[in-house]
């Protein structure tokens, strides 16, 4: 809720930092996967401050041993492939694109 009602970037950074903080002591505290280091860095040189949530995906695909999943690329969310508000926005146009995507896949 404070990242919402932040007055400045700051706050807002802090507050949004504070929640990705504790997403990823939750993270740790299950204990599934190795410890992650619980902390924000800055994104390359940039400054803004980022859990580096890659970390945790390494994580949790180092625990995966079924060989099919282990085969299956890693394309991440859906505005990481498709550049586009209309895919993003519109959930029809989403599936339209997701079919076009996996047509190409083998």
């Amino acid at each position: 809720m404070r990242a919402l009602s932040a007055a400045s970037y700051p706050e807002r950074e802090d507050a949004l930092v504070e929640a990705a903080l504790a997403v990823s002591r939750r993270h740790n505290a299950l204990g599934l996967t190795r410890a992650v280091p619980e902390d924000a860095d800055l994104f390359y040189g940039r400054p803004y401050r980022v859990l580096r949530s890659g970390r945790f995906v390494d994580a949790c695909l180092e625990r995966v041993t079924d060989e099919r999943l282990r085969s299956l690329p890693l394309i991440g969310s859906v505005d990481q492939w498709a550049d586009s508000t209309d895919v993003l926005s519109h959930p029809a146009v989403a599936r339209r694109a997701s079919a076009v995507y996996e047509a190409g896949q083998p």
